[in-house]
């Protein structure tokens, strides 16, 4: 997605998040990585996500074209979140389309809408296509306000 210049995005994701977002997808390939990004509170954008967590792919199944995060690492990641008392929240989840486009599928949407349907949570998800065991390109999705279908985000990546 091009954004002018002058726009806010709607998300700003830093180096290091980015960077260890990527090198747990370069090493999941060929199967799907997932993960949880986290973000902290911002008077400048929508979502700024500082902080990347690797977490293991518990689709036992399908790995290769699914992921499943445990829900035992989210509670315990929200648990680490909630101790920090900072602000810091999760906001987003990743994971990567090996040799495929960086746009959900329709598994991804009914995952998605299906983890709406519990929290209620508008989450961002991060896609990134993994070519040959190298990231290529990432984009973030979320929701739209009925749940039918994913909006594409823009999004700044930080220099550090």
């Amino acid at each position: 997605m091009n954004v002018p210049e002058h726009s806010t995005p709607a998300i700003r994701i830093s180096a290091d998040a980015h960077a260890v977002m990527h090198s747990h997808l370069a090493q999941s390939y060929p199967d799907e990585g997932c993960g949880i990004l986290i973000a902290r509170p911002s008077t400048t954008v929508p979502i700024d996500i500082h902080r990347a967590i690797a977490t293991r792919n518990s689709e036992t199944v399908r790995g290769e074209d699914r992921y499943s995060i445990d829900p035992l690492d989210y509670r315990s990641i929200e648990a680490e979140l909630d101790r920090g008392n900072d602000g810091s929240r999760i906001a987003a989840f990743f994971h990567s389309h090996p040799d495929a486009p960086a746009r959900p599928s329709a598994v991804d949407l009914e995952m998605a809408q299906g983890l709406f349907d519990v929290t209620r949570a508008f989450y961002v998800y991060a896609i990134v296509r993994v070519n040959q065991g190298v990231p290529v390109e990432t984009r973030f999705w979320r929701l739209n306000v009925d749940a039918s279908q994913f909006t594409e985000l823009s999004a700044q990546t930080l220099a550090e």
